[in-house]
């Protein structure tokens, strides 16, 4: 209750989550652009988070799936012949 006798229902918990909600740095229209095209360049996280100083790795991971982008970062490599190396040393 304050002073005056009224009593006062203070969720710390919803207080604290509006806080951070405040402090939070929204993404710009620029941000987003570059996201966009580091993710069409294949570039990784790690790598986008030089260019998007003010960024975690979450904070990016989130983005990126929040625009729906999936594919980002290098193009996988398989190496087909070392496989078959692999197979034949295998079975002897």
């Amino acid at each position: 209750m304050d002073s005056d006798g009224i009593r006062i229902n203070i969720h710390p918990i919803r207080i604290l989550g509006e806080v951070i909600k405040i402090l939070k740095i929204l993404w710009t229209k620029e941000e987003e652009k570059l996201l966009k095209q580091m993710a069409n360049m294949r570039i990784t996280i790690r790598d986008m988070m030089l260019v998007l100083k003010n960024r975690s790795e979450d904070s990016i991971r989130h983005k990126l799936k929040k625009l729906g982008i999936k594919k980002f970062g290098p193009e996988p490599q398989i190496d087909y012949e070392e496989f078959k190396k692999m197979k034949r040393i295998a079975k002897l």
